[in-house]
């Protein structure tokens, strides 16, 4: 994972209380759910070589292990993934704000 990943994965992590609050059951839950949430983007990244580009507290679910395959929570929405350098979605600026690049907001072409 680069640096640009885990600092954004870092932000997500501080930031999201209010997934905590609102969603899960327990501490416990939340870390584990955060914890299968980051994996995922790992493995998307170094297994698959898709970088996801969207990550926020909207983008992770929480799961339930025992119907989803031992995993407690999931990245989802890749709209604004980039696979082998190409764009997964359309070409239009679509994703959470918040949680976006700046090049991404100010227009430059992501590889």
């Amino acid at each position: 994972m680069n640096k640009r990943s885990y600092i954004k994965t870092a932000y997500l992590a501080a930031w999201s209380s209010r997934l905590s609050a609102e969603r899960s059951k327990s501490f416990d839950q939340f870390t584990t759910a955060l914890r299968d949430a980051i994996e995922g983007h790992q493995s998307l990244l170094n297994k698959a070589q898709i970088i996801h580009r969207d990550i926020s507290e909207n983008n992770i679910i929480i799961t339930d292990p025992e119907t989803a395959a031992g995993f407690s929570g999931m990245l989802i929405d890749l709209d604004l993934a980039v696979v082998d350098g190409e764009r997964t979605g359309g070409r239009h600026m679509i994703g959470t704000m918040e949680f976006m690049a700046i090049d991404m907001l100010c227009g430059a072409e992501h590889t």
